[in-house]
């Protein structure tokens, strides 16, 4: 009888033990600094023996397999976007690499500021070292065109019309354009792969 009751007494003591450490654990837990992702630190913006209050920013943490492309796409040019389209893009860490991603969210609201919208793309390919907040450019690709005729963007004049040379010197004659780019302009109709262009300053 004697040892049942030390027995029992020994289970409640375990049992208010376990509870105190229960209470003791949730205690020092609301003292403990932990991510609910597991990855890589990335920043940190305190130094050891700061304060940091509740809710207050400490470090930026995330996974160095899952990069996105944050791009600013002007918006006369955003209904031409569509989530699942392929990206090119060039990083400027990287100057002799391209990289692939597609885009995977379009966000509703205009930046006032620059009159655009932020789009984000996946990156498809490993990104070196895992760097994050790299500049970069890139191109969202709308539509494609094989064996196009493209002419720099800077020979094109107002109208749709290029200065070219023939058997009378030159003159100015209209084209048909198709897909723009920033730098090139692709000609659908009124010029040749032979036909000489000027290419305006």
């Amino acid at each position: 009888s004697r040892y049942k009751r030390i027995l029992d007494q020994v289970a409640l003591d375990y049992k208010n033990a376990e509870n105190q450490y229960k209470i003791a654990r949730d205690e020092s837990a609301r003292y403990t600094i932990r991510s609910l992702v597991n990855g890589r630190v990335f920043k940190t913006f305190k130094e050891k023996g700061e304060l940091i209050r509740r809710t207050e920013l400490a470090a930026i943490a995330g996974s160095t397999d899952a990069f996105y492309l944050q791009l600013t796409v002007d918006e006369l040019d955003v209904q031409r976007v569509k989530v699942g389209q392929s990206v090119i893009a060039k990083i400027d860490a990287f100057p002799d690499r391209i990289f692939h991603a597609e885009v995977s969210r379009i966000y509703p609201l205009v930046d006032t500021r620059q009159q655009s919208i932020r789009v984000d793309a996946r990156l498809m390919d490993e990104l070196p070292a895992g760097f994050s907040g790299l500049a970069l450019e890139a191109n969202i690709i709308i539509r494609e065109s094989e064996q196009a005729l493209v002419i720099p963007r800077a020979a094109l004049l107002p109208g749709d019309s290029v200065i070219i040379k023939g058997d009378r010197g030159e003159e100015k004659i209209k084209v048909q354009t198709g897909i723009t780019t920033w730098s090139e302009v692709e000609v659908t109709g009124g010029l040749t792969a032979s036909t000489w262009i000027r290419l305006n300053q």
